[in-house]
């Protein structure tokens, strides 16, 4: 990892020259599409089926076989293209067709690395950096400026394109046989079906006819990387010594020490002997810095838990999730961030800068569990949509947006359960039924949206999709189980492991018994309802979303089984839905507020929080008693306790 990092930073020598690129015709998508993109077209357009996050993937990534090099550079390329929508008034029926024809087609950049070697199926990293709405039905050109790393090729995707295009060929035969052309409907086998639907069937597509790229534009020079590192252009042996101990105090977070330094130098000079350049020889020492233990693990200067450096270190960990920056590690040479007002200071700029973002999802992660949001993903056949609206992605994203206005906003803690509000894009806004409030033509971007009092099961953390999700287990829902989730999560009791001797209870919603009505005999039995008289009741109140978030009122299709959501706590106190629940919850929100400042201090200290540390924060929470515990203040406390400083 040292290695290839230092060889990004120094991967060119000189200002790259802009240069031009233009593919047309002979565009090799896939190998199962070749003989029916060869026959319909002879493979003059590249053709986009799939969304990109299809498990069997057929047309979702339209990458450029000719440009198996990828971009010489990093930086920023122009990259215009030619396409056009097609066939969004397919007669095809919903069974055959997974694929929202009322939304404008979107066509999205997904770069792909070309040293995979793999550039029709999904990649470990593959960012969108780019998207536009595809209209009109005619060709016209749409251009895009993308950030692209040396080696990578941008890649066309269709973001809200079908689901399963291969399982679309056998159901359009299935299902909508007398609708296809006389000509082919006798087809036979998968193989030359998907070529006669190719050739002669209005199969919804965007299709691209030409692309253009031309770059690195915009681009600096010295660029960045060189800059910080040669100071300039660059570097002479003169300032070898320098930079070296510039780039040793940012690595190692504390002042470099003489000894530490004359070692480092010592190494460059071995390079040197052994007949290396001054800059091979200082990017080879670069490489030993970034591989030291100083480096790779939290090293308090002195081994003093009490030192300024570990101070500044662990506020930058906690609140961004990196190294501190040049303003926090000069506060601790100088020995002035041990001072209350200052470290209350850096605590807020830190808090409000973009850094803090890293932050916000790293926290989430931990506390909600969702970094196991992809650990037991919703069925593809039952919950397609989940796949083609990307809502993982979206869902966590909602969540992040959504701490992060009540972080800004330094609101009551009991809000981030009781707020009315969220933040969508428009595939979030369907999934919520919200759809009229968000237009089309800004599909992907996400704004605030108040939900009224129709949806008061909807705002806060309790009716987003990412906790609907990570409660579930994929294919259905269970009240047990988010019933444990909420008390482990958001009111920080985790409830012991059933006896042995007492049988798992699984949920048969075809026959005439509803899981209250298995659970309520389960709860008959004194051991059971110590535990399931707490989990069940808010179990119920979440079993109004199905597994990926979408309101429902039956268990089943046929609209047989009914779900209640209604319950009781175990102190007498009753609710009919969540919306009510929430409420309840935040009357009594200190049991939230304590939780949320015990994850919290987790992340602060990485560490448990236990019965040792309940004075800390009961002390951090007793002056925020009267405002509700803001979110804000309960992370300053954190940070001004003698418990994170020491």
């Amino acid at each position: 990892a040292a290695e290839q990092s230092i060889n990004r930073a120094f991967e060119i020598s000189q200002r790259p020259a802009e240069q031009t690129w233009q593919f047309a015709g002979n565009f090799f998508q896939q190998a199962e599409l070749s003989t029916g993109h060869r026959e319909a077209f002879e493979n003059r357009y590249l053709c986009l089926y799939d969304h990109p996050f299809n498990d069997k993937i057929e047309g979702g990534y339209g990458p450029l076989s000719n440009f198996m090099e990828g971009v010489p550079y990093t930086g920023v390329y122009e990259v215009r293209v030619l396409a056009k929508n097609m066939h969004q008034d397919s007669p095809y029926s919903p069974r055959a067709m997974k694929i929202d024809l009322e939304e404008p087609f979107r066509l999205g950049i997904r770069p792909g690395d070309t040293k995979i070697e793999d550039m029709v199926h999904r990649q470990p990293v593959q960012p969108l950096v780019a998207e536009q709405l595809i209209v009109g039905g005619e060709f016209r050109w749409y251009e895009f400026e993308v950030q692209l790393d040396r080696g990578f090729a941008p890649r066309f995707t269709f973001e809200n394109g079908h689901h399963d295009f291969r399982g679309m060929v056998g159901r359009l035969y299935r299902y909508d046989k007398e609708k296809l052309p006389e000509k082919i409907r006798d087809a036979k086998g998968i193989f030359d079906q998907r070529i006669a639907l190719i050739k002669h069937a209005q199969i919804p597509q965007i299709r691209i006819s030409e692309v253009q790229i031309r770059g690195p534009i915009h681009y600096g020079w010295p660029n960045r990387s060189r800059a910080l590192l040669y100071g300039g252009e660059s570097l002479s042996e003169k300032e070898v010594p320098n930079r070296i101990l510039e780039f040793a105090r940012r690595s190692f977070r504390r002042t470099v020490e003489p000894r530490d330094l004359d070692s480092l130098i010592k190494f460059w000079q071995a390079r040197r002997t052994q007949g290396q350049s001054v800059e091979k020889a200082f990017q080879d020492t670069l490489k030993y810095i970034l591989c030291s233990p100083e480096f790779l693990y939290f090293q308090p200067s002195e081994s003093s838990l009490e030192s300024d450096f570990a101070l500044a270190e662990r506020l930058a960990y906690f609140l961004t999730s990196t190294m501190p920056d040049e303003q926090l590690a000069q506060l601790a040479a100088t020995g002035e961030l041990r001072n209350d007002s200052i470290l209350l200071s850096e605590t807020r700029r830190l808090l409000t800068s973009n850094a803090s973002n890293a932050f916000i999802a790293d926290f989430l992660d931990s506390w909600l569990e969702l970094r196991s949001l992809g650990n037991t993903p919703p069925d593809e056949s039952e919950f397609w949509f989940y796949y083609a609206a990307n809502l993982e992605a979206d869902s966590t994203k909602e969540t992040q947006l959504f701490f992060r206005d009540m972080l800004d906003q330094n609101r009551p803690a009991g809000e981030l359960l009781s707020a009315k509000h969220s933040f969508l894009n428009r595939d979030l806004a369907k999934l919520y039924g919200v759809a009229d409030q968000f237009p089309v033509t800004h599909a992907h971007e996400f704004r605030r949206i108040e939900f009224d009092a129709s949806l008061s099961i909807r705002g806060g953390l309790l009716g987003q999709s990412s906790v609907h999700t990570i409660s579930a287990n994929g294919v259905d829902t269970s009240p047990v189980v988010r019933g444990v989730w909420m008390l482990e999560n958001i009111l920080g009791m985790p409830t012991p492991p059933p006896p042995d001797n007492v049988p798992a209870i699984d949920p048969d919603v075809r026959g005439a018994k509803s899981i209250r009505d298995l659970l309520a005999l389960h709860r008959e039995s004194d051991t059971c309802n110590q535990c399931h008289r707490k989990i069940d009741p808010l179990g119920f109140a979440l079993e109004a979303f199905d597994a990926i978030g979408r309101e429902r009122k039956f268990y089943d299709t046929q609209r047989e089984v009914s779900i209640d959501t209604s319950g009781e706590l175990p102190d007498g106190e009753r609710f009919a839905d969540l919306g009510e629940l929430k409420q309840l919850l935040t009357r009594q929100q200190e049991f939230f507020a304590r939780n949320l400042t015990a994850k919290l201090l987790n992340h602060a200290l990485g560490r448990r929080t236990g019965p040792g540390d309940r004075a800390t924060i009961d002390a951090i929470l007793k002056p925020l008693e009267t405002d509700g515990y803001p979110l804000t203040s309960l992370i300053e406390g954190i940070v001004q306790s003698d418990l994170f400083r020491k």
